[in-house]
């Protein structure tokens, strides 16, 4: 007969270690069938969309830009479109047919400094330039992204909605190089 003593502490590692194993073997389990159980993208992609709810924690697609046409082309609602340079004999055909207005700058000034439109419609421009380098802008800031640059004897469109908000909305003939000027010529474009 030997005299040894028992090795418990070397069981109870054993036993410690199986009892983690056991833990972490439970764990994984539960996550599989956690993550499996998740509706797919595809599922939830089949439900046909409703604009007046939300469904919590999915996001909607980006609704596409409204595209709207004009004698001048198309154009995203939400950021308007600038035609290429146009050729003379071109812009008085559409300013005939079409009814865009157009605006001529000069080293004297703008013609005409001011027109109407209505309130929410598409406005369509022709800016031409006889001499000189101009950018035609608002000074309102939410119609900052209207811009046109035309160099001498050049013609460019643009098209955009007009605000809702009535009222006058001040537009300058800015040269490159002077932004900023003290007395920029101005003219308005009423929207009623």
């Amino acid at each position: 007969m030997t005299n040894e003593a028992p090795n418990y502490l070397g069981d109870n590692k054993k036993k410690i270690l199986l009892v983690v194993l056991i833990v972490v073997a439970v764990f994984l389990i539960a996550f599989f069938i956690g993550r499996c159980s998740r509706p797919k993208i595809q599922e939830v992609s089949q439900v046909p969309p409703n604009p007046t709810s939300t469904l919590v924690g999915l996001e909607s697609e980006p609704e596409k830009p409204k595209t709207i046409k004009t004698s001048l082309g198309e154009f995203n609602i939400k950021q308007p479109e600038k035609t290429e340079s146009l050729p003379p004999e071109k812009v008085e055909q559409i300013v005939r047919e079409s009814g865009v207005i157009q605006i001529n700058f000069s080293p004297t000034g703008i013609s005409p400094n001011e027109f109407t439109v209505e309130a929410g419609k598409v406005v369509s421009l022709v800016v031409t330039a006889t001499r000189g380098i101009y950018v035609f802008k608002f000074l309102d800031p939410d119609l900052a992204n209207i811009r046109v640059g035309v160099s001498a004897d050049e013609s460019r469109g643009i098209s955009f909605v007009a605000p809702q908000k009535r009222g006058d909305y001040i537009f300058i003939r800015e040269r490159p190089g002077y932004e900023g000027e003290p007395n920029p010529v101005t003219g308005v474009m009423h929207v009623k």
